[in-house]
């Protein structure tokens, strides 16, 4: 999770000045959730990190924000996401737990606060990651998409932004998917989209790690999605190529969707 300086207000989408304070810090929102801190901003509004009043945990709190709240196309997409995000339920996805909208008209959707970081971030960070904990990473996210599209939903923007790390004490690292949908516009509806994204997040965990980390293959160009090859088996970067080019056969050869067979297909009527 990070945070992000709030450009516009999130009640009236209007432009705020060098200084201004998000309006929604410090608010209880919703007649229930004390929010305390904003960890993100993106096209889908923002997140916060919000205290529950009934049990005082710490949630994640989307809200549709501004100009996108205003619209009902985007609303009614926004809702949709949501309810079909909330059949899941699986140890590497992360939950669902409400959805509505406020008093002030903002749709919002609650979920489980991650205390951790997003892949993306670790890898910038820590640079390429070692072979075993790069397919370790990749084995929990493989099993948290295969549950969901057993369920007919389909993620349809699988990065590694998307994936949030954390340490447990009894797990160790877990990995888990966010924003299953939530915000995915029309277009294509094919479960293999999600599949060739595992491809994208095995391949920044093995090359796009900051400048100077790790050894890179001759035949990869230089634009960020490089193979590292000094982690012990070469095959590793191959397995990048191999899940975007043919994502279902693959998984299904390594066993990397929990019992090797490929996510089935949505659902009729699914997003």
């Amino acid at each position: 999770m990070f945070r992000a300086p709030a450009e516009r207000c999130p009640l009236d989408g209007a432009r705020l000045h060098r200084g201004a304070r998000d309006p929604l810090l410090d608010t209880w929102f919703a007649g229930r959730y004390l929010i305390e801190e904003l960890v993100g901003d993106g096209p889908l509004g923002r997140i916060y990190r919000a205290r529950d009043l009934r049990d005082h945990r710490w949630l994640a709190l989307r809200v549709l924000a501004g100009e996108r709240a205003a619209d009902p196309v985007a609303r009614a997409r926004f809702h949709r996401q949501a309810e079909l995000a909330r059949r899941l339920d699986h140890p590497n996805v992360v939950p669902v737990s409400a959805l509505g909208t406020s008093r002030e008209g903002l749709p919002f959707v609650v979920t489980d606060y991650v205390a951790g970081h997003a892949l993306s971030r670790v890898v910038s960070r820590e640079g390429p990651l070692p072979r075993e904990r790069a397919l370790a990473i990749l084995r929990q996210v493989a099993d948290g998409l295969a549950h969901a599209h057993e369920r007919g939903v389909l993620h349809r923007d699988l990065r590694p932004e998307n994936v949030l790390l954390s340490r447990e004490r009894r797990r160790g690292e877990r990995a888990r998917i966010v924003d299953f949908g939530i915000g995915a516009g029309g277009g294509d509806a094919d479960p293999r989209r999600d599949l060739a994204g595992l491809g994208a997040v095995l391949r920044q965990m093995l090359g796009s790690g900051p400048a100077g980390r790790g050894a890179r293959t001759a035949r990869e160009p230089p634009t960020g999605g490089e193979v590292c090859v000094d982690l012990g088996e070469a095959d590793l970067g191959r397995l990048a190529e191999r899940l975007e080019a043919d994502p279902a056969a693959c998984l299904r050869s390594l066993g990397l969707t929990g019992q090797g067979r490929p996510p089935a297909p949505p659902r009729s009527g699914s997003s």
